[in-house]
C-alpha cells in the first residue's frame, strides 16, 4: 500500500506545508511522492528531535543531499557531517565517509561538531518501516 505525504506528515506531527518545504529544499517537488521522500521527511523529524528547527534541518539535508542519497541507497554506507569554526570566526561543514578520515579531522579540529548522518537515516528508515507496517495492517 502506498504512503502519501499526509500519512508521513501525521506520523511526524508536521503540517503538509512543512513536508512540502522539506521536499522543496531537496528539489523533490512536482513528482510523485516516493519512499525515499518519506525517509527524507523522517530524517528532518529526527534532526528536529535533536534540537534543530525544521527549516535548519531542511537546509542541512539540502546542502548534503548527495550524501543523504549515498546513505539512503545502501544502509552499510557511513557518512558524518562535521561542522568547524574557522580561524576567522566563520563556519564550514564537510563530510567524512570513513572512520579513519573522521578521526584525522577530529585530531586536527578537536572542537568540531559531528552529526552521524547514517544514524539519522537509520532511525528515519525504522520510522518509515513502522509507518508502512501500520498502514498495511489498517
Amino acid at each position: 500500500m502506498a504512503l502519501f505525504q499526509a500519512d508521513v506528515a501525521r506520523s511526524v506531527d508536521f503540517g503538509p506545508m512543512t513536508v512540502g518545504r522539506v521536499l522543496r529544499a531537496l528539489d523533490r517537488v512536482q513528482r510523485p511522492f516516493t519512499a525515499e521522500d518519506a525517509k527524507t521527511v523522517f530524517c528532518a523529524a529526527e534532526l528536529q528531535s535533536l534540537g534543530m528547527t525544521v527549516a535548519a534541518a531542511a537546509e542541512l539535508l539540502g546542502e548534503f543531499s548527495s550524501e543523504l542519497q549515498f546513505v539512503l541507497k545502501t544502509p552499510a554506507n557511513r557518512c558524518w557531517i562535521v561542522s568547524l569554526v574557522t580561524a576567522k570566526g566563520g563556519h564550514s561543514r564537510l563530510t567524512c565517509h570513513t572512520m579513519h578520515h573522521l578521526e584525522g579531522l577530529l585530531d586536527a579540529h578537536p572542537f568540531a561538531s559531528v552529526l552521524p548522518l547514517h544514524e539519522i537515516v537509520s532511525r528515519a528508515t525504522e520510522r518509515f518501516k513502522r509507518l508502512e507496517a501500520a498502514k498495511e495492517a489498517a
